[in-house]
């Protein structure tokens, strides 16, 4: 089963999605979903739960929906690793190291809004991608507020600085490369950002 048109889920009444989407048999794979956005005002734990647990295989996947404080997705991490073309993730407070580089590290694009430095360490994440195989080309990670510093992050990881500006003031730009492939990429500190790309166009 395939749907060629947007499906527009969370416009139906008020039902659980989860009904939902066994009705139309994402669990057993017989619906291929390729763009899935869920959004919604109120904590939806179980939706984000659920949608992680089975839309991997997806193109495109956005949560933008809060979610209870101390909200925990997967306490083992399980495979197979996502391998999304693009993850977007609003509300990513409880998104944390392990998830980031044992779960999400494989995604071509990630998107994080509002992560939580106490539960997201940088330095680590560049690492992972450094010494191991990963086809990520993007990820932007902006955080609630900004309690890190790059010459922190970037000591003691392989890179060299990139002289560049933007606009009239000078930007910390490294660029580092992946150990097993040889792809480069570039980390970048914007305000409460952190970037990480394949290219600076």
């Amino acid at each position: 089963m395939s749907l060629s048109k947007p499906f527009p889920l969370i416009r139906l009444p008020r039902l659980p999605l989860f009904k939902v989407f066994n009705y139309i048999g994402v669990q057993e794979q017989k619906l291929h979903i390729q763009n899935l956005k869920i959004s919604s005002t109120i904590v939806e734990d179980e939706i984000v739960g659920f949608v992680l647990d089975n839309c991997r295989a997806a193109s495109e996947v956005h949560l933008n929906c809060p979610t209870t404080p101390g909200f925990d997705y997967l306490k083992k991490t399980p495979t197979p690793k996502f391998s999304l073309d693009k993850l977007t993730i609003n509300y990513a407070e409880w998104v944390t190291t392990r998830h980031l580089t044992n779960l999400f590290i494989n995604c071509k694009h990630v998107i994080l809004d509002g992560c939580d430095p106490k539960n997201l360490k940088i330095k680590q994440f560049i690492k992972k991608w450094v010494y191991e195989y990963s086809q990520l080309k993007y990820a932007s990670l902006t955080f609630d507020y900004a309690d890190f510093s790059m010459k922190d992050i970037m000591r003691w990881i392989p890179s060299k600085r990139v002289p560049t500006r933007t606009m009239l003031e000078p930007c910390n730009v490294y660029c580092i490369k992946q150990q097993k492939t040889g792809a480069q990429a570039y980390v970048i500190r914007n305000h409460r950002t952190i970037l990480i790309t394949d290219s600076l166009q």
